[in-house]
């Protein structure tokens, strides 16, 4: 007999909540399922502290700053370890992209209700050669690169500036390897 309803009905792409009285809540996309699952992920302390990157604060707009401290990732030293702290370095990459996203998306007085896209500092300082010189590394790399292009769009992106660059990302700028308008190199 029909009489009782489950809660909970899983289908591969979408996860829909039927209620006890048959009514249809909103179906929730999977996608958005997981990426609620990354933005919750905490990852351990030392990969933390490996990769640092922070909302500094706002412009005049309302858009978020962020900071990343690229020149102290060593990238290459988690790809080497592999196994389940490289899968937590790319849940902590994801975690980036979807917070990175999510303020973009700020809607402020101050902008008339209007998104904000986000500004994107990426400190360069100490960034080592071997990191881009190691090909398992480099692979890693772009496969985040390519997370990143999925997650954002480049209209959530206000500008992005690169500081303390060496001559390798003066030339990402000419190459255009981030095609994304608004970039500044110095």
């Amino acid at each position: 007999e029909d009489s009782e309803k489950e809660k909970f009905l899983f289908f591969p792409q979408t996860v829909r909540f039927i209620a006890s009285t048959s009514q249809e809540q909103p179906l929730i996309n999977n996608t958005r399922f997981k990426e609620r699952n990354i933005l919750d992920f905490e990852a351990p302390q030392e990969l933390q502290e490996a990769f640092p990157y922070y909302l500094s604060g706002f412009d005049e707009s309302g858009a978020p700053i962020w900071i990343w401290q690229l020149g102290r990732w060593d990238i290459r030293k988690w790809v080497e370890i592999g196994g389940e702290p490289l899968k937590n370095l790319e849940k902590l990459g994801k975690q980036m992209f979807f917070r990175l996203r999510e303020s973009s998306q700020n809607r402020t007085e101050v902008n008339d209700g209007e998104r904000t896209g986000y500004i994107s500092i990426l400190d360069m300082d100490e960034y080592p050669f071997r990191q881009i010189a190691h090909v398992q590394t480099l692979k890693f790399t772009l496969h985040m690169i390519q997370k990143l292009g999925a997650a954002l769009k480049s209209h959530d992106l206000k500008i992005r500036y690169i500081v303390n660059a060496n001559c390798i990302y003066d030339l990402v700028g000419i190459i255009e390897l981030f095609p994304w308008r608004n970039s500044r190199c110095h």
